[in-house]
């Protein structure tokens, strides 16, 4: 299947889950992916990890969950322009202003059978 196809599939399999399991799907995720959002952003998501594996922890400072951008919406393979905005040690928060256009991304987990997850 090509990755449009692929994303379609993957869509429609998480958008029939709950707010609550998308989170468990991410949740379960090595190293943990962000929680937070609304049901659509959940599945998109989840749908760009399964696809293109999951984001990594900051490699600058270590605390930090990366972002990233896509140029195009399809055919980026899973790299863009990474970001990370830092995040809490202890309590406070330290800022990151690490960028790169390439990252290694885990593979996704699988969760549960039979739910495409």
């Amino acid at each position: 299947q090509d990755e449009a196809s692929r994303r379609d599939a993957y869509t429609a399999s998480f958008s029939a889950l709950s707010a609550a399991a998308l989170k468990e799907c991410l949740r379960a995720q090595k190293p943990d992916q962000l929680l937070g959002g609304n049901k659509k952003e959940l599945v998109d998501r989840c749908v760009d990890r399964k696809l293109y594996g999951n984001l990594p922890r900051c490699p600058a400072c270590g605390l930090g969950k990366l972002r990233v951008a896509y140029a195009l919406p399809v055919g980026h393979k899973g790299q863009g322009r990474f970001s990370c905005p830092g995040g809490y040690d202890d309590d406070a928060y330290k800022p990151c202003s690490y960028k790169a256009t390439a990252a290694e991304r885990p593979a996704w987990t699988v969760v549960a059978a039979g739910t495409g997850t």
